[in-house]
């Protein structure tokens, strides 16, 4: 006897976050939010410690605001580092001008040695 599979279209039972959320004004035509996700297993707190002396100006110079740093996570699916860290920028141009900026790239330099890390932008509300 064969095999029989149900599929379903589940999406429309899922539910609607973003129907809870309400994101700030924008000003029509502006880009979206661009949110910097990062995570980080550190491997000498001291020298990372140099990294976050200099990072966190260099966010606020560039617009970004943490939405999260370093608190607890609960992983549900899929896997993690130490820790985490959320950030909003205006747009994503903004957020890649920081990235790359003179800043941050010196921030950088004490991190990129003591830590592990998965760094990346994505588009939202």
């Amino acid at each position: 006897m064969a095999a029989s599979y149900l599929v379903m279209d589940c999406a429309p039972s899922l539910p609607k976050i973003e129907a809870d959320y309400k994101p700030e004004p924008q000003q029509k035509g502006l880009a979206m939010s661009a949110y910097a996700i990062v995570q980080v297993d550190v491997k000498d707190a001291e020298e990372y410690g140099k990294y976050a002396v200099l990072a966190g100006p260099a966010v606020a110079q560039y617009g970004g605001k943490f939405l999260a740093r370093g608190g607890a996570v609960e992983v549900m699916e899929g896997t993690t580092r130490d820790r985490c860290v959320i950030i909003r920028f205006p747009d994503m141009a903004s957020a890649r001008t920081f990235y790359h900026s003179p800043e941050y790239q010196e921030a950088l330099s004490f991190a990129l040695p003591v830590s592990d890390r998965d760094y990346k932008f994505v588009e939202g509300v």
